[in-house]
């Protein structure tokens, strides 16, 4: 589908030049519009909309002014890039190759497009709650009328019996039946139900809680796989109890931790998605221990059944693991999204782990998943950031790889290129040689 470009700028020959080439050489893949009058573009925008407005400031209209008319995503147009201005907005060069320059607004578009999909669904979100709570304002108004009613009616019924000498047999008047409460739980019941989950097997887990530490990374191809199986062998090296999960869709750890024990991860997504309990035997009875000392799930072998995993499932599996009692550490493997979703994924780690290259396709990606994560972080209310760690990984001293000035989270090391070996060998490496390791507990 075409991307609706809306370009304003007051030098009326570079737009014609611009528009020109673009519509020659790329007519299924861009609709442009062009416009030197302020009121003009933004009377377009209302009547036809915009994928993507590029304004030069000089035309005098302002980005909050595009977006009530209706635009998804607004940069400016200026001489050259620049750092994003105070407003947030990206700053694009006129003066590009126009195929560089179309990529550039297709990613704006994008970018667009999936906040537009967020603020929808929070919209959707925001409108179900007021409805919710107008029902209950509604549900609690009816219930104070129904007990004003049967008040009166105790009222006069004790009248009525008092008039008529009615006495009890201890000479007192009858009192009104003790009224039963509800939803105090008991000693038995568990207090927190994010804390205890408790299984049809009758057992409530309610051990010390494991500390959840998620890899990820805003780039593919970093090694997040191998980061996190090494940060768990060395964990469960030095005494600690750990598991690794992996929840990749097409997960790549079969070989990195070995045991005889036939547990898989297919048994529990099954339990899962099927909307059964996840009692302590599917949990339990389907882990594995490896020869390193790490528990872990044998990969599931069935990636439809990976792709029905939601984030509700995932959350449940997480607190069920971070209860159990069993564990001081889980190390879980995570391809992340940027999405409210995986946000609230992110949201249940105590620490999470990024992993960057330090190349400039990786560095560049970073930048824009980072800054849609503050975004969604705004827009939900979930922080995650504060607990981000950026780990970099196969980061080479020559310029092949840079660290990014202002990466927004701390950086806890690098971890160099190892040439000429296996995944199995490198994560060995790892587990034994790299200091950044140690950091992590």
């Amino acid at each position: 589908m075409a991307v609706r470009l809306v370009m304003g700028d007051v030098d009326e020959r570079y737009l014609a030049q611009m528009q020109g080439f673009l519509e020659k050489n790329y007519p299924s893949e861009a609709e442009i519009h062009s416009f030197t009058n302020a009121d003009s573009l933004e009377d377009f925008v209302k009547r036809e909309g915009a994928d993507v407005v590029l304004i030069n400031p000089r035309l005098g209209i302002g980005v909050k002014r595009l977006y009530r008319a209706g635009a998804v995503a607004v940069a400016y147009l200026d001489e050259k890039d620049g750092a994003p201005d105070v407003t947030g907005e990206r700053i694009v060069g006129k003066y590009k190759r126009p195929d560089v320059f179309l990529g550039i607004v297709k990613e704006i578009a994008d970018e667009g497009a999936a906040r537009a999909r967020v603020n929808a669904r929070l919209e959707a979100d925001r409108a179900r709650q007021a409805a919710e709570e107008e029902a209950r304002r509604a549900a609690e108004e009816e219930a104070a009328r129904a007990a004003a009613k049967r008040d009166r009616r105790e009222e006069e019924e004790t009248a009525k019996q008092f008039q008529a000498g009615a006495e009890t047999s201890a000479g007192g008047w009858d009192a009104p039946s003790p009224i039963p409460v509800f939803g105090i739980p008991s000693e038995d019941d568990p207090l927190d139900d994010q804390k205890t989950i408790a299984f049809t097997s009758g057992t409530d887990f309610k051990g010390p809680a494991a500390k959840i530490i998620e890899v990820t990374s805003f780039s593919g191809g970093t090694g997040a796989t191998t980061i996190s199986a090494a940060l768990a062998k060395n964990l469960a090296a030095r005494g600690l109890k750990v598991m690794y999960l992996n929840l990749e869709t097409a997960c790549s750890c079969g070989s990195l931790f070995q045991s005889d024990d036939p547990g898989s991860f297919s048994n529990v997504l099954k339990a899962a998605v099927s909307n059964e309990e996840l009692t302590a035997e599917i949990l339990m009875d389907n882990l594995c221990l490896s020869s390193d000392g790490v528990w872990f799930y044998r990969p599931c072998d069935d990636p439809e059944l990976m792709l029905t995993l939601s984030s509700d499932h995932i959350l449940e599996l997480l607190g069920g693991l971070r209860y159990a009692g069993m564990f001081s550490h889980i190390i879980v493997d995570f391809n992340f999204i940027a999405s409210e979703q995986d946000l609230r994924i992110l949201g249940s780690a105590d620490r999470i782990l990024i992993l960057n290259d330090g190349s400039v396709t990786a560095n560049a990606k970073y930048l824009k998943s980072f800054r849609l994560v503050q975004y969604l972080e705004k827009l939900t209310g979930i922080s995650v950031t504060d607990r981000m760690e950026l780990i970099y990984n196969r980061f080479s001293s020559s310029k092949s790889s840079t660290t990014i000035p202002d990466p927004g989270i701390s950086v806890i090391g690098r971890i160099p290129p190892i040439k000429h070996a296996t995944t199995e060998e490198i994560v060995e490496y790892i587990k034994t040689n790299m200091n950044v390791l140690k950091r992590i507990s």
